[in-house]
């Protein structure tokens, strides 16, 4: 009788065990798939702004592998999944995107402080997916990497989404 309670004992903090656990891997496996939506090494601070996915694609559509390597006078897009957070107003929000390019040593390649600036507004859903690019066309001297940094705004609120990623030149 004993040795049965003692299986059963067993048995049931076994249970409770295994119970713990999958429900820490399920939380877990979770955020691994969030973050396996954000590629190429792209960092990405969120205020207000949800961005569930965050990947590189060359001209033609294609992914753009984790090395991030470029062909001179080859275009490169970030695409920007922005899931939830901007003020929509009659379908629309008011939208802004800023974009600049350094080099490795600290050169400024492009400075553009807001590519919607002649746009009164866009459309809800064209704001859930916005596509920055950046084509490098000549270089004067060979640097490590480029540098682009992004930011996206809501101008009716407070709400952006800032982020960086590297590239090289192959």
């Amino acid at each position: 009788m004993k040795y049965t309670i003692f299986l059963l004992a067993a048995f049931l903090f076994i249970s409770c065990d295994f119970k713990v656990s999958t429900k820490e891997n399920k939380s877990t496996e979770k955020k691994a798939d969030r973050l396996s939506k954000i590629r190429n090494g792209i960092l990405i601070e969120q205020k207000g702004l949800l961005v569930s996915q965050a990947f590189l694609v060359y001209e033609d559509g294609s992914l753009v592998p984790e090395t991030n390597l470029v062909e001179l006078k080859k275009e490169l897009t970030v695409h920007l999944v922005i899931d939830t957070g901007f003020s929509v107003t009659e379908g629309h929000v008011r939208l802004g995107a800023s974009e600049k390019v350094e080099t490795n040593e600290g050169d400024q390649v492009l400075n553009e402080e807001d590519l919607f600036s002649g746009k009164d507004k866009v459309s809800a859903t064209d704001a859930k997916l916005i596509t920055l690019k950046v084509r490098i066309d000549q270089v004067a001297k060979l640097f490590d990497y480029y540098k682009v940094s992004f930011r996206v705004w809501d101008k009716n609120n407070q709400h952006e989404v800032r982020g960086s990623y590297k590239f090289n030149i192959q």
